[in-house]
């Protein structure tokens, strides 16, 4: 029943598929599968790469959080000292 209202329809289709196929590698929207490895290859080692470097800067974050942790330990006691120096001055006088 096709065939009778498109005559033509088997020829057309053929040549418009090989059309669109041509038309897809001349623009790379379809390349080989050993291409396709390479460029999965090529982004999953920058993925890995990434992740090393932030696990680098975690650690290197937990490092500048332990200083800050004992260095604002320190200034607690110099703020409190210097706090007491009123009450020090009062209590000789």
């Amino acid at each position: 029943m096709w065939s009778e209202l498109t005559p033509f329809a088997g020829p057309v289709s053929a040549v418009s598929v090989m059309g669109f196929v041509t038309w897809l590698v001349l623009k790379g929207r379809l390349i080989a599968l050993s291409t396709h490895q390479a460029i999965v290859a090529s982004k999953q080692e920058v993925i890995d790469s990434k992740k090393e470097e932030i696990t680098s800067l975690r650690e290197q974050l937990r490092k500048v959080q332990e200083q800050r942790d004992e260095l604002m330990g320190l200034a607690h006691v110099a703020v409190a000292a210097v706090q007491a120096i009123p009450a020090a001055k009062d209590a000789v006088t």
